[in-house]
């Protein structure tokens, strides 16, 4: 499947998903691109938006371990701007 953007991405996600639409579905993005996505696929499901920060640490030996960190993002149901 073939996307011409990450918005054409997001609404076709959504359609494949509006079985959840009107359950308040939580929507979570990842910055770097994907929270623009995710407010996108929750407005079209009138679901809530959340944002999860993830971020790499180096551990001894060279591995490499994930922090996840998920922050409360206030969504109103319009776009900021």
């Amino acid at each position: 499947m073939r996307f011409k953007n990450r918005n054409d991405a997001a609404m076709q996600l959504a359609g494949r998903l509006a079985a959840y639409r009107g359950q308040n579905p939580l929507i979570l993005g990842v910055p770097r691109g994907a929270v623009p996505m995710a407010q996108t696929i929750a407005e079209a499901l009138g679901g809530e938006l959340d944002v999860v920060l993830v971020r790499k640490l180096r551990a001894p030996g060279g591995t490499v371990c994930r922090i996840v960190r998920r922050e409360h993002a206030a969504f109103s149901g319009r776009r900021a701007g």
